[in-house]
């Protein structure tokens, strides 16, 4: 989607699993392969930041630097997207299930979670619901009904 977006975008993958970029490779300028919370970029490198489904594989003592990572690699200006599963949907409450398990050792609340990147100089944009309900109610209904969210913020 970015690449049909942007055509003139340089867009550079981060990868903690080298398989996973292998079917894709046409898609990235440059893939590197490395953890989240590793330093591999230098600062001010990047525009915009999007980390589908990556932030509930971090420990939660790392999220903090996690966040200022993308943060000091964020140009000013720069926006930070990101998804994960949503611990307050409905359907997972009824159901008795966690969004804890397996590789995901975090969960974020949507409340903390904007707190969080406000206590790293982030300015929340907006919140929209994802996840399978999204095609069928749109992104704006109230965000216990969908499985994930996205949080949209900014560097200044």
């Amino acid at each position: 989607i970015l690449r049909s977006r942007y055509p003139k975008s340089k867009i550079i993958g981060l990868e903690a699993v080298r398989e996973r970029t292998l079917r894709n490779l046409d898609q990235y300028d440059e893939v590197k392969y490395g953890l989240a919370v590793e330093s591999v970029f230098d600062a001010e490198s990047f525009d915009l930041i999007v980390a589908g489904e990556l932030i509930e594989h971090i420990e939660p003592n790392e999220i903090d630097f996690f966040l200022r990572e993308v943060f000091r690699i964020l140009k000013p200006g720069g926006f930070f997207i990101f998804t994960t599963p949503n611990p307050n949907d409905i359907k997972a409450r009824i159901q008795r299930r966690s969004v804890l398990g397996g590789s995901h050792v975090s969960q974020h609340f949507i409340r903390e979670t904007k707190i969080r990147l406000r206590l790293e100089s982030f300015r929340v944009i907006r919140v929209e619901g994802t996840g399978n309900t999204s095609r069928f109610i749109g992104r704006n209904f109230p965000k216990f009904l969908y499985g994930s969210y996205m949080i949209f913020a900014s560097k200044g």
